[in-house]
């Protein structure tokens, strides 16, 4: 029995011994001090045109870093409703708000004056001076228009 703990106890300080060390640090994401928010009507990511919006603006956030996040205006779907949430953005600091769907995008356009330092987006809707309108065309081309908008962010910043 002592012999077997003696081997226990080596094998135990051999494995110690030889039990690769990590050189490096863990790698994490340093994120920039820019966020793009994305405003979706009460149906959230659900929808086919926010999914692709959000999906581009993950893709640009993982190739330049910038932060992303979203909010679901709740309640009734009207401008004056989502015009709350559309501030809620904007007072918290987004340098960039994308909206999906129509409340969202007329809440954006009536209140974008109020926060001229932001960029706007807006996923379909009539043009407008300070906004950049990414058409409602396939998935494919929503991700691609609101992840070349992140882009644009992240080189300007």
């Amino acid at each position: 029995m002592l012999v077997g703990l003696v081997a226990l106890a080596v094998a135990i300080v051999v494995a110690w011994i030889v039990w690769p060390n990590p050189t490096t640090a863990p790698r994490e994401r340093q994120y920039r001090d820019v966020t793009a928010c994305l405003l979706t009507d009460n149906r959230g990511l659900a929808s086919r045109d926010a999914r692709a919006a959000w999906t581009g603006m993950q893709r640009a956030s993982v190739e330049s870093l910038v932060q992303v996040q979203y909010l679901a205006a709740d309640g009734v779907q009207d401008k004056s409703n989502v015009a709350a949430y559309f501030n809620t953005l904007a007072a918290q600091g987004c340098e960039m708000v994308i909206a999906v769907g129509v409340a969202p995008v007329d809440a954006l356009i009536a209140g974008k004056d109020r926060f001229p330092s932001i960029r706007y987006v807006a996923v379909g809707g009539a043009p407008n001076a300070g906004v950049t309108i990414v058409e409602v065309g396939s998935p494919d081309e929503i991700v691609e228009g609101v992840a070349a908008a992140v882009r644009t962010l992240a080189a300007s910043t």
